[in-house]
């Protein structure tokens, strides 16, 4: 056979293998046709005092396939890096059974849309800490949700891409908020611009402790998890932290996506707000009161000095005095006391 009669057989056989390599890589068959070896994955976790309770099907070789994927995201590269954990594959329908689940919660329970958001990151928030992955490589190499979910364990970024895929799922926007810095990371869930954290139109959303309500910037310990501070020292517009850990700088935002606002945020921005000027009015009656008290302390000397000597009139003058500032220390004490009690209820919600 020449040359010439050869060409068109080896250009049929190329033909058939790109067309065979081309369906596959985007034609791609379901890697989950046969998921195998189920296991039921419980969760347990609180919302606003009250247990809520998941169950989801889990299947060991779609964990190890996973497992196999690769991993990392590269400086300079973090968006690209970021695709793989951010979007669920069309085979994987478990955040979609997840976020099923939630809803159903939600539906029984009589939640609001922002009540729904809520429970959704206390779910995320409940799963436990990895502590042991802290500083080692398996840190620098972030799991997959589905790894989180069915080992039920996760890091900073692991449990963020986690809730980040299920507030997508539940049609909110959402970002990745990085901090390079303090090698930290969580999400923002899409929000009014005047009340979102920096302005970047998304409320932080701090996954590694569940005592950190969303649009709450907390310090970082260095095992990299969130502390659950004072409420004025944590809140996003007030006084900075002092605790032990290390504040957190302003976020680098990746992955920004629209969709729905969680707007429970407002309630919470004008609560520090309130939370701010009642503080600062605290510190302001303690010193009249502490001021009062020792104006009456020395009346009261004065008083005794009086009936010591028998000067009547001069005591009963004075008494009528005493009494007055008496009345007013009191009132202002009864106030005092009515704001602290505000100031307590402020706390919890915010």
């Amino acid at each position: 056979m020449s040359r010439a009669s050869r060409t068109p057989l080896i250009l049929a056989v190329f033909a058939a293998i790109f067309v065979t390599v081309f369906a596959w890589v985007f034609t791609r068959p379901s890697v989950f046709a046969e998921p195998m070896d189920p296991k039921v994955a419980v969760f347990n976790w609180e919302y606003d005092s009250r247990p809520y309770s998941i169950e989801l099907i889990l299947y060991d070789n779609i964990y190890r396939f996973y497992g196999d994927q690769p991993k990392g995201v590269l400086i300079g590269r973090e968006e690209d890096g970021l695709t793989k954990y951010l979007n669920p594959l069309e085979d994987d329908g478990t955040i979609k059974e997840l976020v099923a689940s939630m809803r159903a919660l939600v539906a029984q329970n009589g939640l609001s849309d922002e009540e729904a958001v809520e429970l959704a990151v206390t779910f995320v928030q409940s799963i436990p800490y990895d502590f042991d992955a802290v500083g080692t490589d398996d840190a620098r190499m972030p799991r997959y949700a589905y790894e989180v979910l069915y080992d039920n364990l996760g890091i900073c970024s692991e449990k963020s891409y986690l809730a980040y895929a299920m507030l997508r799922e539940m049609g909110y926007g959402a970002a990745v908020f990085s901090y390079p810095k303090e090698n930290h990371l969580n999400i923002g869930v899409q929000s009014p611009l005047e009340h979102s954290t920096d302005r970047t139109g998304y409320s932080v959303v701090e996954t590694t402790n569940r005592d950190i309500k969303i649009g709450i910037i907390p310090d970082i310990d260095p095992s990299g998890q969130a502390i659950q501070t004072e409420a004025l020292q944590r809140y996003n517009l007030l006084n900075p932290s002092t605790t032990k850990g290390k504040s957190l700088s302003s976020p680098i935002v990746y992955a920004r996506t629209q969709g729905k606002e969680y707007a429970g945020v407002i309630e919470r921005f004008q609560a520090g707000k309130e939370l701010v000027e009642i503080q600062e009015s605290l510190a302001a009656q303690k010193e009249l009161i502490e001021t009062g008290q020792a104006d009456l302390d020395g009346l009261r000397d004065r008083l005794d000095d009086y009936r010591n000597r028998k000067a009547v009139r001069a005591y009963n003058s004075l008494a009528d005095s005493y009494n007055r500032d008496v009345g007013d220390l009191k009132n202002l004490i009864d106030e005092f006391n009515r704001q602290v009690s505000r100031y307590n209820v402020l706390v919890t919600e915010i």
